[in-house]
């Protein structure tokens, strides 16, 4: 992607403008929006940090017949509306579960999207320790969860995770048995051999990038360089949405988001996993693209076979997809798989 002048001009404009809303997000109030005759709203709950609120959005279903109620959990450096519910085409993968009949929830962890920023992150404290890593999150993703059972009148709740996202919600499922049906690890990551790199590298309390660089790093994900799979508007209007998600964005347009992932993937490197996958009980549907590196093929084996107690668990490869198949173009069979997993009557799962 290369920015011309104009683009980099809007970007300041939007830099501005967000600059201004420095946890804009503690407010406690609910705001709603149509889309397309569903109901968008955004709930303010509070964190496992006294002062500091989660933003958690939700999407009521399109369909008469409401199918359950699902929990979707965003990965690292980008927040759930960049990821589940960004626009390809005119539809999102949030769009398309709630044509299913499904009341989904997105939820942004601290420091992303529309939740409130550490202060660490907002007063330029890069040398404290990583923020938001697995561990500490976990809690925050229970209180989301009691809300949305309280809020719903479930029992149970099907959770979704991408990425270090997955491994927080095999976590959660792990911890909470109760609270899960279904258990969606859409790319995540696990334990996988030990490196040098991985083992020297010091991670801080957050990190920055500019969207330039991570629409090229997502790109770079392809097998061919020259032949990116991302859908055309991660080129067009990924970047200057993912930017203007952030408050706390520097003035060289750098977005600000926790490393605490980053620590995490550094100790899986060496082995070691905060959650247990012998312990989850709830249904597992392993899903990943073929050209994803991490987790591959192999290591995503490994985790399917220590999945020892689930009631039922499935592995799922979708063709020429990568770590971020559902921001690419052959994202709609990654969407199918997961239907049908979810969708398919009980007593045949």
């Amino acid at each position: 992607m290369k920015l011309t002048l104009g683009f980099i001009l809007f970007l300041g404009v939007l830099l501005s403008a967000k600059l201004l809303a420095v946890n804009q997000a503690a407010v406690k109030s609910t705001r709603y929006h149509e889309v397309d005759n569903v109901k968008h709203q955004v709930f303010k709950i509070n964190s496992r940090i006294d002062g500091l609120q989660l933003a958690l959005h939700s999407a009521s279903p399109l369909a008469k017949t409401k199918r359950g109620t699902i929990l979707l959990l965003h990965g690292s450096s980008f927040p759930s509306q960049l990821s589940f519910g960004f626009t390809i085409s005119g539809k999102s993968w949030v769009d398309q579960l709630t044509s299913l009949g499904y009341q989904v929830y997105s939820l942004d962890f601290l420091g992303y999207g529309d939740s409130d920023r550490y202060s660490e992150m907002i007063q330029g404290e890069q040398n404290a320790e990583p923020l938001g890593r697995g561990v500490d999150v976990l809690q925050d993703v229970n209180l989301a969860a009691e809300f949305i059972l309280t809020q719903d009148k479930v029992a149970k709740i099907d959770v979704l995770g991408h990425s270090w996202g997955g491994a927080v919600a095999a976590h959660f499922a792990e911890r909470y048995p109760e609270k899960v049906e279904h258990l969606v690890l859409y790319a995540g990551i696990t334990t996988a051999q030990a490196t040098k790199s991985a083992a020297n590298n010091t991670v801080p309390a957050y990190s920055e990038l500019t969207p330039e660089l991570r629409i090229q790093s997502l790109a770079s994900l392809s097998p061919e360089a020259d032949q990116p799979l991302l859908a055309q508007e991660m080129f067009k209007t990924w970047g200057v949405q993912w930017l203007a998600s952030d408050p706390l964005a520097s003035d060289e347009l750098k977005v600000r988001y926790p490393a605490g992932p980053n620590a995490d993937v550094a100790d899986f490197f060496q082995g070691v996993s905060f959650y247990n996958p012998k312990s989850i009980r709830a249904k597992v549907l392993i899903i990943r693209g073929e050209h994803d590196q991490y987790p591959s093929n192999e290591q995503a084996y490994q985790l399917f076979n220590a999945l020892t107690n689930t009631e039922n668990k499935r592995y799922v490869v979708i063709n020429n997809g990568t770590h971020v198949l559902h921001l690419e173009q052959n994202r709609h069979q990654l969407y199918q798989s997961v239907n049908d997993f979810l969708l398919m009557p009980v007593n045949n799962r």
